[in-house]
C-alpha cells in the first residue's frame, strides 16, 4: 500500500528555524493553501499573541502528522511574507518530503506522573515516565503490565491533560530496583493536534536542554 504524505488544506504543521539566530522549535503553523507542487501559504506562527518574526530568506522544516501514515518532514525556505488579516508565509519546498520512523523520534528524557487504565477504565498501574517520544512512552511503574494489551495512558503535558488509547510493547524489571518495572507504551490512537502538542512541548525542552549544553 503506497504511504499517503501529501499535504493537505488546513495541515496543522510544526515549524523549526534552520538559519535563525532566535532559537524556537515550538511553532505551530497551519496550511492554508497549496500553490502548486511545491510551494505553499502557511499561516504565521503566533507566539504570546504576537506574529513570530519569520524572515523572508529564512530556511525552515516542516514537520506533520497524517494519521494511519506518520510523521513526516521537509526543508523549506520562505520566499514571501504577508501581512493582513491573515498573516502568512510563502515557502518553497527545497528537499524531498521524509517520513520519519516512529524509532526516529527524539526521545526527551523527563519524569511525569502517569497512570493507567483497561478499556472500561478501572486503574491498572501508576508510576512515572522515564521518557516519552511523539510515539509513545518508556515508563517505570509500580507492577508489570502484560505484553500486548491495549490501555488508556493517563498523563498531563505541558499543563494539558490527555488520555491515550495505547498498546504495552514491552513489560520487564526495571534493573535500577527490582521492585518496580519498566514498560514500553506505544501511543496506537492520537489525533493530529494531540501528537503535535506533545512533539511541541518535546521541542521546547529540547531547546531548553541544547541552550545548558546538555544535549
Amino acid at each position: 500500500m503506497k504511504c499517503k504524505k501529501k499535504l493537505e488544506i488546513g495541515q496543522k504543521l510544526q515549524i523549526e528555524i534552520e538559519t535563525s539566530d532566535i532559537k524556537e522549535n515550538n511553532l505551530i503553523s497551519q496550511l492554508l493553501e497549496i500553490v502548486s507542487e511545491d510551494e505553499y501559504f502557511i499561516a504565521v506562527p503566533i507566539v504570546n499573541t504576537s506574529l513570530f518574526p519569520i524572515y523572508v530568506g529564512s530556511k525552515i522544516t516542516i514537520y506533520y502528522t497524517i494519521e494511519s501514515s506518520g510523521v513526516f518532514k521537509f526543508s523549506a525556505e520562505v520566499i514571501d511574507r504577508k501581512k493582513g488579516d491573515i498573516s502568512y508565509l510563502h515557502i518553497k519546498r527545497i528537499s524531498e518530503i521524509k517520513k520519519i520512523q516512529r524509532r526516529d523520534y527524539f526521545r526527551l528524557e523527563i519524569s511525569i506522573p502517569i497512570e493507567l487504565y483497561d478499556l472500561g477504565d478501572n486503574l491498572i498501574s501508576k508510576g512515572y515516565t522515564k521518557d516519552i517520544s511523539g510515539g509513545g512512552i518508556s515508563a517505570i511503574l509500580d507492577r508489570k503490565i502484560q505484553n500486548n494489551i491495549y490501555v488508556y495512558c493517563k498523563i498531563d503535558i505541558d499543563n494539558k491533560k490527555y488520555k491515550l488509547h495505547s498498546k504495552i510493547v514491552r513489560s520487564g524489571i526495571y534493573e535500577k530496583n527490582t521492585d518496580l518495572f519498566e514498560i514500553g507504551i506505544s501511543f496506537e490512537k492520537i489525533d493530529n493536534k494531540e501528537r503535535n502538542n506533545i512533539v511541541g512541548f518535546i521541542f521546547k525542552e529540547q531547546r531548553k536542554l541544547m541552550q545548558k549544553g546538555l544535549i
